[in-house]
């Protein structure tokens, strides 16, 4: 994408800016909304400045674009989330300081918002926005604009530019985000955005209640969120279903449900205008707990179609202590009344908090087992605990020496990314030697043996033996056996990988094929041609 933005309300702009989304190292698919540029190119155009967006996932050449006219902007800024993108932001920020040394560069984004202290130590980072920079960017500008870049009392953004005092402002707080400007999807080639099935990304609001000890949001916003109103969400999706073809919306909300009268009106204006989408969402066992009947049967019926859920553990004790706000009970019961609405539920587990046991363990296993007797209508998905240092429970890990760590905390951009990209593969040196080597078999073989689902049905002796792995690793699960590992090597022989991730699933028979089947007409009910067709009938 590349878009340029002129400035309104004037004929002549009050300045030039470039706001570039790196791409990552794997093509990306389906391709998320860059809402970053999006929201931050219409408020600093309806400030009054000509900004051009570059998003280098589609724009293969976006780098070579901006350094066109790089030499005339008023700053350049980059928006990065943690893993490929930050080692692309810092190649960036190298190329325009190299190229165009008196030229601000400006770092904003999820991971420099979670690290803003190591991040604008960087020789190439001039400045920093922190969270949600509607406002800030802003008022940035305008510093640069008319007061040589002093960005003292500016909440929310950081400076160390070259021969100008150091300045770190506190974070600015989450204000009401129905006050920032509305993005006209107009001006923006949306189709490189939206499936050839018809599914999207969406936003419809900032933060979350909640205060996990292991997320990261509570660092940007703590307890704290925001959302558009009902009217704002849906004028956004009667757009996207009647002009680009849209036919399943999927919420990144952190907490969509945060408000239920909120979402209920969501629901009810979804239902008035016709709207025949699927949507999918996260959500919050804490606030589903509380849902009405009459909640429950407006988001049926304005077409979700899979809720996704943090579980995390089944045990009790260490919920209360990564501060999850549920109880393993809670969790049954929210996840039994998503399958009886007949809403796919998508349960994640983290495997290795700190201290955890190998009791805490087999509450988790067992658990999931009491889940997946509820039917096909659920799914899962697991990963290991990565202790990152801008979350509570991640930096009491770091801090903490052992014998198999010196307490030292990483303090480098490059040491903190590593944590972010090894999430696949972390040394769990915070736990006993048996507990992780039981949690590296669990995440790599057993679980995703016994509980992922196949995409496309496995055929012919595959099928019967991934049969009777299955049936092993399921035994394996319920009566704790751990001896004998020959999983691995018979995969090997076999040539055929295990799904890491819920992207690629099994399928163990005719019955739950043809579920997984209806699961995906549910997320992609029709060709997006057809989609198209019968929008712009409708």
């Amino acid at each position: 994408m590349d878009v340029t933005l002129q400035a309104k309300w004037r004929t002549k702009p009050l300045g030039f800016i470039i706001l570039f989304f790196p791409r990552f190292a794997i093509r990306q698919y389906p391709m998320w909304v860059p809402y970053e540029l999006m929201t931050l190119g219409t408020a600093l155009s309806e400030a009054g400045y000509e900004v051009q967006l570059l998003d280098e996932r589609v724009t293969e050449d976006a780098a070579m674009m901006a350094a066109k006219r790089a030499g005339e902007a008023l700053f350049v800024g980059v928006s990065s989330r943690p893993g490929d993108q930050v080692v692309r932001a810092l190649e960036l920020f190298e190329l325009m300081k190299n190229r165009f040394p008196m030229t601000p560069t400006v770092w904003g984004g999820w991971f420099p918002s979670s690290f803003p202290h190591e991040c604008i130590q960087l020789d190439n980072v001039d400045y920093l926005v922190r969270g949600a920079a509607d406002e800030s960017i802003v008022q940035l500008a305008e510093s640069l604009r008319k007061n040589w870049g002093n960005v003292e009392g500016i909440a929310g953004v950081n400076s160390a530019r070259h021969g100008y005092p150091p300045c770190e402002n506190p974070r600015r707080p989450l204000s009401d985000i129905n006050k920032t400007p509305e993005v006209d999807w107009t001006l923006f080639p949306m189709e490189y955005y939206v499936t050839d099935d018809g599914c999207i990304s969406h936003y419809t609001s900032r933060g979350c209640p909640g205060s996990c000890r292991f997320c990261g949001v509570p660092r940007l916003y703590p307890a704290i969120w925001s959302g558009y109103s009902a009217e704002r969400v849906i004028r956004d999706i009667v757009y996207f279903v009647r002009e680009l073809g849209v036919r399943i919306v999927k919420f990144q909300d952190v907490d969509v449900f945060a408000d239920v009268e909120r979402i209920s009106d969501i629901c009810r204006g979804l239902l008035e205008e016709h709207l025949k989408i699927r949507w999918i969402a996260d959500l919050r066992v804490a606030n589903a707990i509380k849902f009405s009947d009459e909640a429950w049967r407006l988001i049926r019926e304005s077409g979700c179609s899979e809720l996704e859920l943090g579980a995390e553990t089944g045990s009790d004790e260490q919920l209360a202590m990564i501060f999850k706000e549920c109880t393993r009970q809670e969790i049954v019961a929210v996840v039994e009344e998503i399958v009886a609405h007949k809403i796919f539920a998508r349960v994640n587990f983290v495997l290795g908090f700190p201290g955890e046991t190998k009791e805490q363990l087999r509450d988790t296993l067992s658990l999931i087992e009491e889940l997946a007797q509820l039917g096909e209508y659920v799914r899962f998905h697991f990963y290991r605990f990565a202790p990152s240092p801008s979350t509570r429970l991640g930096k009491g890990v770091w801090a903490k020496s052992s014998m198999r760590h010196n307490g030292d905390v990483p303090r480098t951009v490059e040491t903190l990314n590593d944590i972010a990209q090894s999430y696949q593969n972390p040394r769990m040196f915070w736990l006993k030697r048996d507990v992780e080597r039981s949690i590296r078999n669990l995440f790599e073989i057993d679980l995703p043996l016994a509980y992922y689902k196949a995409e496309r049905p496995l055929d012919g002796w595959k099928k019967r033996l991934m049969r009777v792995l299955m049936w092993v690793a399921k035994k394996r699960l319920r009566f704790g056996f751990t001896g004998l590992r020959f999983e691995r090597r018979v995969l090997r022989l076999a040539k055929v990988a295990l799904p890491m991730s819920r992207e690629f699933e099994w399928a163990e028979n005719e019955t739950s094929a043809k579920l997984a089947a209806r699961a995906a007409d549910a997320m992609i009910p029709i060709r997006r041609d057809d989609a198209f067709q019968s929008a712009t009938n409708s």
